[in-house]
């Protein structure tokens, strides 16, 4: 059975009906205030409506709480209303998941050079995907310097809109850990340790000088870039990645060893991303609804309709199958339920 938080009404069953009297006292008392002071009159009709639907609607909220439990079909005035006609193992409301390769495709170390594009490419990838998928897999397959310059990129270009992780948990591989919007994640890094913040600061800062100066000609006689800076616009393979040489920037001075970094690579050791390092640093933002496929129909609907988060990941058997986005999931509640009312209209009734 769905937990009692899942439900439309998780209250006592008793308070539901306790509230019916409570509400008509409450209305009775500002009613009679109301015509006493503020002059209402002929508005005794308004005010039952108002009060009886108010004071009635848990009761309501508890009968389809009923209904919904055992899968039920709802006649009301001979509209019948099947609950598990309802499916949300349909391609029609999935969300393709983007599987992203390990830790951007990138090994080892970072270098200023030309050699270290793959970010770019990996973004240009997802630039029409709405959902990406992280393995982390044991917790040695991502580095959380990786992380924030791709999320800081799918922040940028709004693509991906969610990130997925999943892992081995358990024993059980690719369970689902949490998805999170990537901005979201930018924020929680470089707030979670100084120097991620700071190089990211400064990568921000390096990228919105290069773009400003990588034109030469337009610099005035004598003026000279800072070498930090420099060394960016005499590289075209920057230079032309336009808007999105920030993310390589951001990428290549968390790596960054120099003279201008004396604290050293960020990289060395890696920051990596293990399922406890996972919560610790996004555990404000994760999202973990989840719906079984497995499940009841009941059970699925009563997790979509409780559910606060944007997207939904959607299980088989333990392990992560696709996202859901929440509002497609209600549209398909409300549009099944509209279908099953005009199919199952009463003979007599005119249109």
């Amino acid at each position: 059975m769905p937990d009692s938080n899942d439900k439309l009404w998780p209250y006592n069953k008793g308070l539901a009906f306790a509230i019916i009297p409570l509400v008509w006292l409450v209305f009775m008392v500002i009613f009679m205030i109301g015509q006493r002071y503020a002059g209402w009159q002929n508005t005794q009709g308004t005010v039952i409506l108002v009060v009886a639907s108010i004071s009635f609607l848990p009761v309501v909220l508890l009968l389809l709480d009923f209904f919904s439990g055992r899968g039920a079909v709802l006649d009301i005035k001979g509209v019948k209303i099947d609950f598990s006609k309802i499916n949300l193992d349909t391609q029609a409301v999935k969300r393709a998941s983007f599987g992203l390769p390990d830790n951007i495709g990138v090994d080892g170390a970072l270098i200023t050079d030309s050699t270290a594009m793959n970010i770019v490419k990996v973004l240009a990838t997802t630039f029409d995907q709405e959902v990406a998928v992280l393995n982390l897999k044991s917790g040695d397959a991502w580095w959380v310097t990786r992380l924030l310059a791709f999320s800081a990129g799918a922040a940028r270009t709004g693509s991906p809109a969610i990130l997925v992780f999943i892992g081995k948990k358990e024993n059980v591989a690719n369970a689902f850990l949490g998805m999170a919007k990537p901005k979201d994640i930018v924020n929680a890094i470089v707030e979670n340790n100084d120097q991620y913040k700071l190089r990211y600061d400064k990568a921000i800062g390096i990228a919105r000088q290069v773009l400003l100066f990588s034109d030469d000609t337009l610099l005035p006689p004598n003026f000279m870039l800072a070498p930090d800076i420099a060394r960016y616009t005499t590289l075209p393979e920057y230079v032309n990645l336009h808007e999105a040489v920030t993310e390589q920037i951001i990428l290549d001075q968390m790596a960054n060893n120099s003279a201008y970094a004396p604290a050293g690579s960020l990289e060395e050791p890696p920051d990596k991303i293990t399922i406890s390092r996972l919560h610790e640093l996004f555990a404000p933002c994760l999202y973990k609804d989840e719906i079984e496929l497995s499940a009841s129909h009941d059970q699925q609907i009563d997790k979509l309709l409780s559910s606060k988060a944007p997207y939904i990941a959607l299980m088989k058997d333990g392990q992560y199958d696709s996202a859901l986005k929440q509002s497609d999931g209600e549209r398909l509640v409300l549009t099944e339920l509209f279908r099953q009312s005009k199919n199952n209209k009463p003979q007599n009734q005119t249109t």
